[in-house]
C-alpha cells in the first residue's frame, strides 16, 4: 500500500514538473476546478471527537496578477462531532451538520521556482441543509448560516490540484435557547483535504 501511494505521488510530481516547464500565468487567465475530498471536523469549546465527512464542489479561479488569483468556490460539506459532551445533561451525543458552502478566497503564488505552490485565505459562508443529533432532526434549532475563516495551502501537479485547509467558524451553531443549553458556544472547526482537476477556460 505504501509503495502504491509513493508511486502515485512521484507520478504526480513528474507530471507537475512537466507542466511547470511550459506553464505561464497571465492576468485574466481563468480556471474551473471540480474537486472532491474529505474534512475532519469537531466543535470548539465542547469535549468531542472528530467526525470524518465528505466534501465536493467546484471553484473558479481568476488570475489578477501572475502571482495573485481570486477564487470563488461552491461546495457541499458533511461536518459535526462524535461523542461530544452535552453541557446541560453531561451525556455524549453525535451531531451531523450538512452545509452548502461558498468561499471567497485570494490565492498567492509566492515563489518563482515553485510557482505551482500557493497560499490562500478569505471568507467562507455556509447555509445549513440538514442537522441531526443522534438521528433526530434539529435543523430548526441551529443557525441557518455560518461565517468562517479558511486558511490553507495548495499545490498543482499539472492539471491536478491538491488543497489542504483549516477552517474556523466565527458563528455559533446554536440558534434557539434549547440549542444553546445543549451546545453552549459550540463552533465548527474543520480540516479539509481536496483533490481537483484544473481546466483552463480563458
Amino acid at each position: 500500500m505504501r509503495k502504491t501511494i509513493v508511486t502515485i505521488i512521484l507520478a504526480l510530481a513528474a507530471v507537475g514538473n512537466l507542466y511547470a516547464q511550459h506553464e505561464k500565468r497571465n492576468p485574466w487567465d481563468v480556471f474551473i476546478t471540480p474537486k472532491v475530498g474529505a474534512n475532519y471536523s469537531n466543535f470548539v469549546s465542547l469535549d468531542g471527537q472528530y467526525k470524518l465527512g465528505v466534501v465536493g464542489g467546484v471553484n473558479i479561479e481568476v488570475f489578477l496578477l501572475p502571482k495573485l488569483a481570486f477564487d470563488t468556490e461552491l461546495s457541499f460539506a458533511h461536518q459535526g462531532a462524535h461523542a461530544y459532551t452535552n453541557p446541560k445533561t453531561q451525556q455524549t451525543n453525535d451531531m451531523r451538520l450538512d452545509y452548502l458552502n461558498t468561499d471567497y478566497l485570494f490565492r498567492w503564488y509566492p515563489f518563482d521556482g515553485l510557482h505551482n505552490f500557493n497560499i490562500f485565505t478569505g471568507v467562507n459562508t455556509g447555509y445549513i441543509i440538514s442537522a441531526s443529533v443522534n438521528g433526530e432532526k434539529v435543523k430548526r434549532e441551529v443557525k441557518k448560516g455560518t461565517v468562517s475563516i479558511p486558511v490553507g495551502l495548495g499545490y498543482d501537479f499539472g492539471p491536478v490540484s491538491v488543497d489542504a485547509k483549516f477552517q474556523y467558524a466565527l458563528t455559533k451553531v446554536a440558534r434557539t435557547e434549547i440549542a444553546k443549553k445543549n451546545l453552549g458556544d459550540a463552533r465548527v472547526m474543520a480540516f479539509w483535504l481536496t483533490l481537483g482537476y484544473k481546466i483552463q477556460v480563458f
